[in-house]
């Protein structure tokens, strides 16, 4: 049995670890797959596996029937939140309504994600849906193993200056932070290298340092850094989702400081010790007296060994994904 993954995105350097792992599991699960960017030759009869609701309803216009999909974010609220069109949110509304009710499988990227559409829609997912968060990279013992506390605390960011990255926010925060500690450091890893520099000095950060790396070689220049920043407004789109990033700093043995609102992941750091959950009302002494703290990282990197064998387990899921979608043969 076929099934053809539509890869039509442009961050696949990103979410292309996730997707192997679906598509690998399809294989073990005995379907032959293959990467598409048209469907030119797909026969009607064949499985079409998508990224976006928008790619998988116009296949169904086509008279596609037999089509799954991977939820990766909430296309009608953030098409809201850049052009603030009702319209374009009836729109998708609709076409994500329409897609997920017809999805013959459905990959999700948290348990509030499901929840969300289900009150949203009423849809009754059944058997026909698998939750797996969002990650692309695999624990770095040796890059952890090699890290000490330094005198100089290093901190980071890593993404595009988008204003739902909220790069602005993390640079007002950093600020207080190297006021108030002095011994810092902030490092910048984007390819938006003249805008970031410009916005850095906007706010009067004295020691930072900006660059881009690919991600291969990313985990390298983590090596020295003790902090990550992921800052998020809270929104009902970051409430359901996870990440990559976090993934990132983890298996680089990056201590994450994020916003609560990352629901799925806020969960899981209330029994961690090497995260910091920061709440709608930030209480800067708390977390600067976190930031003084000296890391244990023997300690860390057991505490993030179980991480990546429960939450980001690659293998775990590959063989929860084959038993879910044997069922479908």
């Amino acid at each position: 049995m076929m099934i053809h993954f539509y890869i039509n995105y442009d961050n696949r350097t990103v979410i292309d670890y996730y997707l192997r792992i679906i598509k690998e599991s399809f294989d073990k699960a005995g379907f032959s797959t293959k990467y598409i960017t048209d469907l030119n030759h797909v026969a009607k009869t064949d499985y079409l596996f998508f990224s976006t609701p928008l790619t998988a309803f116009r296949a169904w216009l086509k008279g596609y029937r037999r089509i799954m999909l991977w939820q990766q974010g909430l296309s009608p609220e953030e098409s809201f939140m850049r052009n603030k069109s009702y319209f374009r949110l009836y729109v998708y509304n609709f076409i994500e309504r329409f897609v997920l009710k017809r999805s013959c499988f459905t990959f999700m990227v948290s348990e509030k994600m499901k929840q969300h559409y289900e009150n949203k829609y009423s849809i009754d997912f059944k058997n026909k849906y698998f939750i797996m968060p969002c990650f692309n990279t695999e624990l770095n013992k040796e890059i952890i193993e090699s890290k000490k506390n330094h005198e100089t605390i290093i901190f980071t960011y890593i993404g595009s200056l988008a204003a739902w990255q909220c790069f602005d926010e993390t640079l007002q925060l950093y600020k207080k932070i190297e006021d108030q500690l002095g011994n810092t450091k902030l490092k910048i890893f984007t390819k938006e290298i003249q805008d970031a520099e410009e916005k850095i000095k906007a706010n009067h950060i004295c020691n930072y340092e900006v660059d881009f790396v690919d991600n291969l070689s990313l985990a390298s220049h983590l090596q020295d850094v003790k902090f990550g920043f992921l800052l998020r407004k809270d929104t009902i789109v970051n409430s359901v989702s996870t990440p990559t990033k976090l993934s990132t700093y983890l298996s680089a043995g990056v201590i994450p400081i994020f916003s609560s609102c990352i629901a799925s992941f806020n969960t899981l750091a209330k029994d961690m010790r090497y995260a910091y959950s920061l709440p709608a009302q930030i209480d800067i002494q708390s977390l600067l007296q976190f930031c003084r703290e000296k890391v244990d990282y023997h300690k860390l990197q057991l505490e993030y060994e179980q991480i990546f064998q429960t939450y980001y387990n690659r293998d775990a899921y590959e063989s929860s994904i084959v038993s879910y979608i044997k069922k479908m043969k």
